[in-house]
């Protein structure tokens, strides 16, 4: 799944990835499940 390889990258959140990737769908579907 897309979202689990955004999690521990390079010891960034999934949202500060999404945030530098741009990836506003990702980045929706992160808040939608309370991940911040």
């Amino acid at each position: 799944m897309a979202l689990l390889t955004l999690q521990n990258l390079d010891g960034k959140s999934p949202i500060d990835v999404a945030k530098l990737n741009n990836q506003n769908e990702v980045l929706t579907l992160l808040e939608k499940d309370a991940f911040l």
